[in-house]
């Protein structure tokens, strides 16, 4: 068992140096401290991280830390008609731009308004909460996408500046480490036993020391609603937060008991050629196509030892050695 997260090496800025400070074994209180750094760093009214799991083809609200004066807000944009999250094309990885996990984006200067209102999110929540600005950032640890964070501004004239952008981006290395951190440490304690026996009325009788480590105050909230809401005889849906939960209900001595047990959830994949730059794709493109380093050249109106040196740092980033694996990534 990892004993904990503790940020090594930078760029320094301030938002790197406080995230340097950051030393704790629990996934949430690291997430927490990520996004509160990044409240007091720009000024917004809310931030936010949260995740998404994929199963079965569906994709599942997981867990989300917020933090700010205007928690109500993100609570509408997570669930706006009370049912299920508010996630569509722009959130999911075979729709992510590129430009979205690269650097932190001011949504109002790399959107116009027909591209936003083109996302359910955006026109059922965001515009008629009178969301002035988002300053967001899709967070990538390799090829696993460890979800959405971001911050908000409401107010129809409120935008974020220029250098808050920058101010943000130049601690982006440190945000994704700290995050992926967590998520390590989340899957770790995830393949350990997590279990639990539940009363009717949602109170614990009996967890397994992981479990009650996994289980945030809100988690416990909402547990606690959900096994009284099935004692009922109601259809619990499955709730995830980093890992799938089961509900089996258990008939003894004792009573209706709920056995709940917590299984790891697999996260979100990115393909790994959206690493590329644009340039880079372009000649990665050629490459796989069985073009020579000299026909590329001469194509792109480049010289041979840049094609030779791009194409060496897109088999860095995309962990190949040979053409005939960057064909295979094109198929």
């Amino acid at each position: 068992m990892n004993c904990g997260y503790t940020k090594m090496g930078a760029t320094s800025s301030p938002l790197t140096d406080r995230l340097n400070t950051v030393h704790s074994d629990c996934p949430h209180q690291i997430r927490t401290e990520v996004i509160e750094a990044m409240l007091d760093q720009v000024s917004g009214h809310a931030a936010m991280f949260f995740k998404t799991v994929c199963d079965e083809d569906q994709r599942y609200y997981t867990s989300a830390v917020i933090c700010g004066d205007d928690r109500q807000l993100i609570q509408n944009w997570l669930f706006p008609y009370g049912q299920g999250p508010a996630l569509d094309a722009p959130w999911f990885p075979e729709y992510i731009d590129t430009e979205s996990f690269r650097r932190f984006l001011r949504v109002r200067s790399h959107f116009d308004d027909d591209d936003l209102l083109s996302y359910e999110v955006n026109r059922t929540v965001i515009l008629p909460a009178q969301v002035g600005d988002q300053l967001r950032n899709i967070v990538c640890d390799g090829d696993r996408f460890l979800g959405w964070i971001g911050m908000f501004r409401r107010g129809r004239s409120e935008r974020f500046r220029k250098d808050e952008e920058e101010s943000l981006n130049l601690g982006l290395p440190a945000i994704r480490a700290a995050l992926a951190a967590a998520e390590s440490l989340e899957r770790e304690q995830l393949d350990d036993e997590l279990f639990a026996v539940v009363k009717p009325n949602g109170d614990i009788e009996h967890a397994s020391k992981w479990f009650r480590r996994w289980l945030t105050p809100d988690l416990e909230d909402y547990l606690r609603r959900r096994i009284v809401a099935t004692d009922r005889g109601e259809d619990l849906s499955l709730f995830h937060s980093g890992g799938k939960i089961r509900v089996v209900r258990l008939d003894g001595a004792k009573g209706v008991r709920y056995l709940v047990t917590v299984d790891r959830a697999e996260l979100l994949q990115l393909d790994r050629l959206t690493w590329l730059t644009d340039r880079q794709r372009e000649i990665a493109e050629f490459a796989a196509a069985g073009a020579t380093t000299t026909e590329i050249a001469d194509t792109l109106g480049l010289s041979q030892h840049t094609i030779k040196t791009h194409i060496k740092n897109i088999y860095t980033r995309l962990g190949i050695s040979s053409r005939l694996e960057l064909a295979d990534l094109f198929e």
